[in-house]
């Protein structure tokens, strides 16, 4: 336990650089100009990663009033659950206006309070920390996966529909189907809900077919259940237009 608190602690760091390499396990904190703002994420890089080994990747997201810390916490097990099944683990934190990043939420369309209001451009944000990430670690984009608490939950519907050309896969916690469908409502036609309906909210009884890190799975918090599928997955076909 010792050695790997030493060896997060010596991991974290600030960095500004597009490009700098993350070639040893542990936790790293970044911030990304976007939207006029700097946004803050954390990286970990789970024991046993290699560089030039591709890795499965999980974006991981708080729900609403909470933060990147408050999720890569031994409350949610995300950082342990890399560690032993082999990703790498992304927390960003939401949009908020307090130091630290502190009572963060999430745009997924109807929700949540500032970040709603504000119109903050999550999406965008999420792809300019993938893009990133693209430089800095061996990733499999295959295995590209989203998790996510309550409105973090939310927001990873609307990254389902989004950005369908990035991730393979969602599993929320405490974001029921339907809140999640209409939490991004205002972004999309009725005829996309539908068809995101169609498309994405299915038992992902296929999912043989779609490569996720072993043992990650829904169940106790979406990172520490099984591998089997069940109604807390949704698997993304394609973007949707609107």
């Amino acid at each position: 336990i010792k050695d790997k608190l030493q060896e997060r602690r010596a991991a974290r760091q600030d960095s500004t650089s597009t490009a700098t390499p993350l070639t040893r396990p542990g936790t790293y904190s970044f911030t990304q100009q976007h939207g006029g703002m700097e946004r803050a994420y954390l990286v970990h890089i789970p024991t046993g990663y290699r560089s030039g080994t591709p890795a499965p990747v999980v974006f991981a997201f708080h729900g609403g009033g909470g933060d990147m810390k408050l999720q890569a916490s031994e409350h949610y097990g995300l950082v342990d659950k890399a560690d032993s099944a082999g990703f790498v683990a992304v927390f960003p934190n939401g949009y908020s206006r307090l130091p630290g990043g502190k009572l963060a939420t999430w745009n997924a369309g109807n929700c949540c309070a500032q970040a709603r209001d504000a119109g903050s451009d999550d999406v965008g944000l999420v792809r300019a920390i993938w893009a990133r990430l693209q430089t800095q670690v061996t990733v499999d984009p295959r295995r590209v996966f989203a998790t996510g608490m309550s409105n973090g939950g939310m927001m990873s519907y609307r990254l389902a529909c989004e950005m369908a050309d990035v991730f393979k896969a969602i599993v929320y916690d405490g974001a029921l189907t339907e809140n999640g469908m209409n939490s991004f409502r205002k972004t999309l036609t009725p005829e996309d809900v539908e068809a995101v309906r169609a498309h994405i909210v299915r038992l992902a009884n296929d999912f043989k077919n779609n490569p996720r890190p072993q043992g990650f799975g829904p169940g106790g918090g979406g990172a520490r259940g099984g591998a089997a599928p069940a109604a807390g997955t949704a698997v993304p076909e394609q973007p949707v237009q609107g």
